[in-house]
């Protein structure tokens, strides 16, 4: 697990760089710094992001907010106009907008990382390893994200600054004209620091010192080992003490090195002498600690620490085998002859100013190639898949300045080939090793490998592929979602994608459809916003389909957001709307396929089914906008003529009730009576399906009164009554009338004047007549019985009822068509034969029928 120290010491190196003469990487650093690359973003910490009870989904939106990223979209505009506002537009401000977002993130991270640490470390104290275990994934997660927002933000710096000052990535070309010619007098910092100058030819060198610089940065925390003085103290005085008699007599002499030079171990192949035998601390066991804790210091790139420990612990040769790293430099060389005209006296000049003397190691080539015999011993002291990474990287980058520097020699010979990062994260992926094969593979190891490759072509792909192709998200996916989503916007930002990048709208989509798996809801439209029109519509739609249960201010403030991002509200109603009739279509085509001579007609005022409820509550999306109005009475037609198909009068009756009174009366059936344009034609139905409605209501009511009327006792109250049902009756006959005697449901429309969202004329002709021949036969029928029964009170009402045949066999209305189909003739001509019974006994002259 990382250390504390660590982390305070990178968020020191965060603030301030610490410059290094005797590392080669420090030195390039410096240069790569001072052309442009490799520095931080500065940043106003007044305006950190939310903390507290924040989320990191609000914190990673939080900035991209910020930043005016997915604030805008074009969703009025068409084609590569619209999806330009997806993507930077190259200014200096944009660009420092999206580095500053790398640095912001990879900090959001780093603070995330250090929260689970104290946490783990509160639960070990605890004795929790159960809570510590289920952190450790996170931590990992955590930690390896932070490194990769450090690396893309060291690597697109430079590469920012690359674009500003174009330069060759060719690090092979031995004719540049930046390197200063091959002289003997031309020290190490003066051609090194040629090869990083602003406009050298050297790009890739200098991305590849920055991905060293990043290993550096990025590794894992250790614990070193104390100096401890006394150059090998326990053998040395094991053999002061050692006479020759105890030499034949001691069974440890044979096992103890013979000589103190620092070579006796591997030489004689023999061990060191212990203390004691009481704690059997021995020198080895030292040794090898010291050795592995100058590995670490290296492997960070801290060669002053090292040689610091060397000498604490009198081993002052190996502090003078490390320090053969430094450069050789000579101020009377590098300087050149801008002081050769100061005549100064120098001894009176301030120490700091005076000329210093020839530093570093002029044989450097020399103390390279021992190094390179041993580099192989690097990797198997190499732990992790970093570690690896940096001995490759660190091997190819030695070897490519060996060559440079080499050029200054008459007998240049060109030095061994090293590999290139293609074939270095190839052997990576290939190792003996099996934890660093699998490492290979780890999504963010090989985010990694590919933005240092430049192959960010290649990583879009992999990762829309892998991440379309899941199901079920766990919280390792989750996190790399995350960042994935926010690494493509961040590199649209940069311009580094293609504009035509259909691959990271797929990641961007699968991101908004996790945030609504995670109900992430506030920042839906925030991600929405960034996706193309074609994703977009549907996408927020999806959303919104899911939000049944939520008030109807709750509904308005989802659609405010959409507006917010300036998406197409009106598009996104309809198609939500449509989403969820969609999900219960197949009842009703069941119905029609079928026959529906099963289906019961429900009673007017029965509970309406929760799926029901649901599709008419899904119409409320069209309610808030009033150029909607339109949209909400076509698709209330729709939907009741479906309920009425199955036989669901109770839901016609809630849906109808559902639609606010300012719409219905925008949308008047006086105003489009003979017009068969797609609202006209739905105004109709919705005016006819009102009246039908009514019926049922009165109908209900009068089978209650007529109820009620039979047990009335009083002349007032019979009164009253008789009166209330007359006005029902006289009502349910000019209702009925305006059903039977129109062309309701029988006007056809033309395809092209269908709306886009609507059945085909085929389906809705079908859905018309299903709808005609249950409910106008049905509503002929109760008329009939009404009629029948109120003769006693509204004489002439019999009559009424035997000349309902002559409304059914009018071939302008079509009715008996209808009883036909419904093979309801027989029950029809049964019931007029009973009226024109009843009417002959009571001596009324009948007409023919």
């Amino acid at each position: 697990m990382t250390s504390p120290s660590l982390w305070n010491e990178i968020k020191q190196q965060q603030q301030q760089q610490r410059v290094t003469r005797s590392s080669v990487a420090a030195l390039l650093s410096n240069s790569i710094m001072a052309s442009g690359g490799g520095g931080g973003v500065a940043r106003d910490d007044r305006d950190g992001g939310p903390r507290g009870d924040s989320d990191v989904y609000t914190e990673f939106a939080h900035w991209l907010a910020k930043a005016s990223i997915a604030q805008h979209t074009a969703s009025d505009l068409d084609g590569e106009a619209a999806r330009d506002l997806r993507y930077g537009d190259g200014s200096s401000e944009a660009v420092e907008a999206a580095l500053s977002l790398l640095e912001q993130f990879g900090e959001l991270s780093l603070n995330h990382l250090e929260e689970l640490r104290e946490h783990i470390d509160g639960a070990r104290r605890k004795n929790h390893p159960e809570d510590s275990a289920s952190v450790e994934a996170a931590m990992t997660n955590w930690e390896r994200e932070w490194s990769t927002w450090r690396l893309l933000l060291a690597m697109y710096q430079e590469r920012v600054a690359q674009k500003k000052e174009p330069i060759s990535i060719d690090v092979d070309d031995d004719d540049d004209a930046s390197t200063p010619a091959a002289s003997s007098l031309a020290t190490d910092v003066q051609m090194i620091g040629a090869l990083f100058a602003p406009g050298s030819s050297h790009g890739a060198l200098r991305e590849h010192v920055i991905v060293k610089n990043w290993l550096q940065e990025v590794a894992s925390g250790f614990q070193p080992v104390g100096p401890r003085t006394g150059y090998w103290f326990y053998t040395s005085r094991y053999h002061h003490g050692l006479s020759a008699a105890s030499a034949m007599s001691d069974p440890d002499a044979a096992k103890i090195v013979h000589t103190l030079d620092p070579d006796a171990p591997s030489r004689e192949k023999r061990s060191l002498a212990p203390e004691d035998e009481a704690n059997g601390i021995w020198d080895q066991e030292f040794d090898k600690a010291l050795v592995r804790t100058l590995y670490e210091y290296l492997r960070r790139g801290q060669f002053n620490q090292a040689m610091e420990l060397c000498r604490k612990s009198d081993q002052s040769w190996r502090a003078a085998s490390i320090s053969g790293s430094t450069l050789y430099s000579d101020e009377s060389l590098d300087r050149g002859s801008e002081d050769d005209v100061d005549d100064e006296d120098h001894s009176m000049m301030p120490p700091a100013k005076r000329q210093k003397g020839p530093e570093g190691n002029p044989r450097r080539l020399l103390w390279k190639s021992m190094c390179r015999q041993l580099s192989k011993n690097m990797l198997m002291v190499s732990q992790s898949w970093e570690d690896y990474l940096f001995t490759y990287y660190n091997a190819m980058i030695e070897t490519e300045l060996d060559k440079h520097l080499a050029k200054r020699h008459v007998k240049y010979q060109e030095i061994v080939k090293t590999w290139t990062p293609a074939e270095i994260f190839e052997r990576l992926s290939k190792s003996d090793q099996p934890d660093i094969r699998a490492a290979s593979v780890e999504p963010f190891h090989y985010v990694q490998s590919l933005v240092i490759q430049n192959q960010l072509d290649m990583l879009v792909d992999t990762l829309s592929n892998n991440f379309t192709q899941l199901n079920d998200f766990d919280e390792h996916m989750q996190h790399v979602l995350r960042f994935a989503a926010h690494w493509v916007i961040v590199m649209r930002q940069l311009n580094a994608l293609p504009r035509q990048d259909t691959a990271g709208d797929r990641i961007i989509k699968c991101y908004v459809d996790l945030l609504i798996a995670v109900k992430k809801n506030q920042l839906v439209a925030q991600y929405c916003a960034l996706l193309p029109t074609s994703l977009q519509i549907p996408a927020y739609a999806s959303f919104l389909r899911t939000l049944e249960r939520v008030t109807r201010e709750e509904r308005y403030q989802y659609l405010q957001r959409a507006r917010d991002h300036r998406m197409d509200v009106q598009a996104i109603t309809v198609q939500v709307v449509q989403m969820i009739l969609e999900a219960y279509k197949s009842e009703t085509d069941a119905c029609l396929m079928f026959g529906s001579k099963s289906v019961n007609i429900a009673l007017i005022h029965s509970a309406v089914e929760e799926n029901d409820q649901e599709q008419i509550r899904a119409l409320e999306w069209l309610f808030f906008e009033p150029n909607q109005s339109r949209d909400a009475i076509i698709q209330a037609s729709h939907l009741a003529r479906r309920f009425l198909v199955l036989g669901k009068l109770n839901a016609v009756k809630a849906l109808l009730d559902s639609i606010p009174s300012d719409i219905r009366a925008a949308h008047s059936a006086d105003q489009v009576i003979d017009q068969t344009d797609a609202l006209s034609v739905a105004v109709r139905e919705v005016t006819g399906y009102t009246n039908l409605c009514l019926f049922e209501e009165k109908f209900a009511e009068w089978a209650l009164l007529t109820k009620e009327s039979r047990a009335v006792g009083n002349n007032k109250s019979e009164y009253d009554l008789l009166v209330k049902v007359r006005t029902l009756v006289n009502d349910m006959e000019m209702l009925a009338n305006q059903l039977l005697i129109t062309t309701w449901l029988v006007l056809d429309i033309e395809e092209s004047q269908l709306d886009p969202y609507s059945p085909s004329v085929e389906q809705r002709r079908q859905e018309c007549g299903k709808v005609r021949e249950r409910y106008l036969t049905e509503l002929t029928i109760q008329l009939y019985m009404i009629l029948y029964e109120s003769e006693s009170i509204l004489p002439g009402s019999m009559r009424k009822s035997l000349n309902l045949s002559h409304l059914v066999a009018n071939a302008e209305y079509g009715l008996y068509t209808e009883f036909v189909r419904a093979g309801r003739m027989a029950e029809l001509l049964e019931l007029l034969r009973r009226s024109a019974v009843a009417l002959s006994s009571s001596n009324t002259t009948i007409t023919s029928l």
